[in-house]
């Protein structure tokens, strides 16, 4: 009785709790992606990085307003955003980190001209190479709002897409119980 009750209940209210945590994963989504920005100097994966965001926000909040009205398909949907999210992490933190770390194995610091020197058996190619992938920010070039060390900024995206994957995740298995248990609840009704 107490559990048809719960359900009757959810014909008239809205799934918040998926619904919150999608918004929680949209936010931290926007965060990791702010951070990286940061990290990387302008180039055309950037605006790859750009776009995948904006589709990962736009269909993760159309997702995300579905699954408040229980809708079991939009579930999926933010299973796979979740997966997506989790699959960003390979792709540019760890860049990040293996460029940042191939940038201070191969430079030294000139702490009197305040200027990096770059170690002899280090080619141009590898150096130009560094350079248009790193943001002036993370080379020390500029003052950082942000810890200037690319580690701490891959870091805090990792955290921030970890995060915002388990979220959307949480908020995809919430709304999938929900969904079959409102959809059992109103077939069994018509049953009736």
């Amino acid at each position: 009785m107490e559990n048809n009750l719960k359900l009757e209940k959810m014909r008239y209210n809205n799934n918040s709790i998926s619904y919150t945590l999608g918004l929680i994963a949209i936010l931290f989504s926007i965060i990791a992606t702010f951070v990286l920005l940061n990290s990387s100097a302008p180039r055309f994966s950037v605006f790859v990085k750009i776009i995948l965001n904006i589709l990962v926000l736009l269909f993760g909040f159309l997702a995300t307003e579905k699954v408040k009205n229980y809708q079991l398909k939009y579930s999926y949907t933010l299973y796979g955003i979740g997966i997506i999210c989790y699959a960003r992490i390979l792709w540019y933190p760890l860049q990040l980190i293996i460029n940042y770390h191939l940038f201070l194995t191969n430079t030294t610091y000139d702490s009197v001209k305040k200027t990096r020197i770059y170690n002899e058996d280090v080619t141009d190619e590898l150096v130009a190479k560094i350079s248009k992938i790193l943001a002036p920010v993370v080379k020390g070039e500029s003052s950082p709002i942000l810890p200037q060390s690319a580690y701490t900024r891959a870091g805090i995206a990792i955290a921030c897409l970890l995060i915002a994957g388990s979220c959307f995740i949480a908020a995809a298995y919430i709304g999938q119980k929900k969904s079959i248990a409102l959809s059992n609840y109103l077939n069994s009704i018509k049953k009736q």
